[in-house]
């Protein structure tokens, strides 16, 4: 059976606003196409990729949207209505790799301090967690933007589209080409910030495999910024990350930027192509 990846998942996530463990993920149904192909994509909020709902395309909170493929970029905003999911269908009629785009930008909230300081010790960032908690005020205004890329490959997984840097604030790329590697290779993920390497970077690696189950790994990053993973199973891969630092803005104490960054891989070419197969239930 030729692989056909097709993944949907469950939508038991009850949405509020944004918290600090919420993130926005793009998922493809189908990670591994042929030219020709309907590329459709989901956005979800998830918990660490296990709790999750699909949100529908908001127009007012999305900054960019686009397809890279073959050295181009084809802008997808101008075609996109509001309130649809999945937020992208489209056909692909080159083969290679193509990675889509999604940059989401929300208003400035308030967040209780306390579950501010707890969501900074989840994310590893220990000495900002600290200087928050000895803040007089009980309310953090924060203003959170989401940079989200998911990479696909059309039949043959050619192109340099797995390097491509966007110049997002908050930007993961790859070093190495995720849909060439076999069991157990290493592959490179640079993490910048502002343009330039963030040392020591806090990356979650999440594995969702066939089974519905999610396998979690706590990154480090070295001092210039690279995180090394090895694909150990297989599965959909989500790299992802926050990082926060004081506002310059009066209109807000703290600027959170998120970054997830998805792509799958399969060993030997074969995987389950039914949702129940995937422990995912009947969503289609």
């Amino acid at each position: 059976m030729k692989l056909r990846f097709w993944f949907v998942l469950p939508l038991v996530f009850v949405v509020g606003l944004i918290s600090w463990s919420e993130d926005y993920v793009l998922v493809p149904e189908n990670f591994f196409m042929h030219k020709g192909d309907s590329l459709n994509v989901h956005l979800f909020s998830a918990e660490l990729f296990d709790r999750t709902k699909e949100q529908k395309y908001d127009r007012a909170s999305t900054e960019k949207f686009a397809i890279y493929q073959d050295g181009k970029r084809v802008d997808v905003i101008a075609h996109m209505q509001d309130n649809t999911a999945p937020v992208l269908a489209t056909k692909l009629n080159s083969s290679g790799l193509a990675m889509i785009e999604m940059v989401k930008t929300f208003q400035p909230e308030d967040i209780d301090k306390a579950d501010f300081v707890t969501d900074l010790e989840s994310e590893g960032l220990i000495k900002l967690s600290e200087k928050v908690n000895n803040v007089g005020q009980n309310r953090i205004r924060t203003k959170t933007t989401c940079y989200l890329k998911s990479l696909v490959t059309v039949d043959k997984p050619t192109g340099g589209t797995f390097t491509a840097v966007l110049n997002h604030t908050l930007e993961i790329s790859f070093k190495q080409n995720p849909y060439k590697l076999n069991y157990g290779d290493e592959v490179t993920a640079e993490i910048k910030f502002k343009g330039k390497p963030l040392p020591n970077a806090k990356v979650d690696l999440l594995i969702k495999t066939s089974s519905g189950r999610v396998y979690p790994q706590k990154l480090i990053g070295d001092a210039l910024g690279n995180v090394s993973l090895n694909v150990s199973r297989e599965g959909i891969y989500l790299l992802r990350m926050m990082y926060v630092e004081p506002s310059t803005s009066k209109d807000y104490d703290y600027e959170k930027w998120g970054a997830a960054y998805s792509f799958a891989f399969s060993n030997n070419g074969t995987m389950p192509n039914t949702y129940k197969e995937f422990g995912l239930g009947n969503s289609h």
